[in-house]
Order: structure tokens, then sequence, then C-alpha cells
């Protein structure tokens, strides 16, 4: 078994801090957890890293994802794959396409009606995201959106192996801020800076 707490402890800060370092070495920090996690934990997380790279986000992944071993990767893709649909809905009807067009629908069981989407509770925060009119305060209330749900994903958690997974899309939606607006991305780092300091300071 993983001991989490000896993980989340070793979670080297510094690589975090851009004000030291002068950026952010996400990459390194993500395998040092890997070289701290065991067969199956290592396995999980490369799961959910390759969920960041757009040329996967695929039916066959998603479908992958709903029958994993882990919950937090199927509930974090569930809502991902909510979320993306959302916005391809969003871009259909502003271009004028078919609404249902480029929508991705999961048949699970022989039998339902793959036209039939589960409910996505946070279809109206969503909705109320792709209405932002500026294309960076769009994305930014679409990352808060994620930010949000994997901290709720997490919230009974304490060391495990989804605090792990919840820290690293994080650390990765921090990574995309860092390109996009630095700004913000050295606000999001310092939020999350701060909350590792917080759950080391309870070992």
């Amino acid at each position: 078994m993983n001991n989490y707490e000896y993980i989340i402890a070793g979670l080297p800060l510094c690589r975090l801090d851009t004000e030291k370092n002068g950026g952010l070495d996400s990459t390194a920090v993500i395998e040092d957890i890997r070289t701290m996690c065991g067969d199956r934990d290592r396995s999980t997380l490369d799961f959910l890293l390759d969920g960041f790279v757009p040329d996967n986000l695929l039916p066959d992944f998603y479908l992958r994802a709903e029958a994993h071993s882990e919950a937090f990767i199927r509930d974090y893709f569930r809502f991902d794959r909510n979320v993306r649909n959302a916005k391809v809905r969003f871009l259909n009807k502003a271009v004028g396409r078919p609404e249902g067009q480029d929508v991705m629908i999961l048949s699970r069981e022989e039998g339902t009606d793959p036209e039939v989407e589960e409910v996505f509770e946070e279809a109206q925060k969503t909705a109320a995201a792709l209405a932002e009119k500026k294309l960076l305060d769009r994305e930014r209330a679409l990352d808060s959106l994620y930010w949000d749900k994997v901290e709720e994903m997490v919230m009974m958690e304490v060391f495990s192996l989804p605090v792990i997974l919840a820290f690293v899309v994080k650390l990765k939606i921090s990574e995309r801020w860092m390109i996009l607006d630095p700004e913000r991305g050295k606000e999001l780092l310092r939020q999350l800076v701060e909350e590792i300091r917080k759950t080391k300071e309870e070992i």
C-alpha cells in the first residue's frame, strides 16, 4: 500500500515557487510524484495525464475512463466530457450548425439509448462560463469550474490517491495559465502552494 502522507509531505514546494525559480517546472513535480507511487497508482496517474493530451480525447478514451477502477478517474472524465460537449453545443449554436453535431455521447450498455446523456449537474455554471464575452474570461471561468470540481471530489478525503490526483489537475490548470496569463498562473500556484503547506502541517 502506498504511503500517501509520505508522498504529500515529499512534494517539493520549491519547484512550484515561480518567484524563486523563474518558471514552473510541473513536469519535474509530476515525475517526483510518479517515483513515489506504486505501480498501480502510477498507472492511474498516467491515465489522468493522458487526458491532458487533446489527441487522446476520443470516445475510446472516455469509455476506458468510465470503466476505470478509480472513482476519481471515472467522475473527473465524465465531468470533462460533459464540459467539452457543452462547448461543442455552444459553438454549434454560434455558427449555425445542428445542435448535436460532434457531441460525444457514449453508449454504455446494450439496449440503452446512445442519444440520452447523463444529467450534468454543472450545466448551468458551464453555460454561464461560456456566455462570457472575452475569451480569457471564458477560459478562466471554465478552469474555475474544473478547480472547484476536483476540490469537491476530494472534500472528504485526507491522505489518499484522489487528493494527489486533484493536486495534479490543479497543477496542470496552473501550468496552462502560466502561458495564457502569467499573473493568473502565479495566482493559482500561490493558492496551490498554500493548500499543500496547510496539508503538510496536518501530517
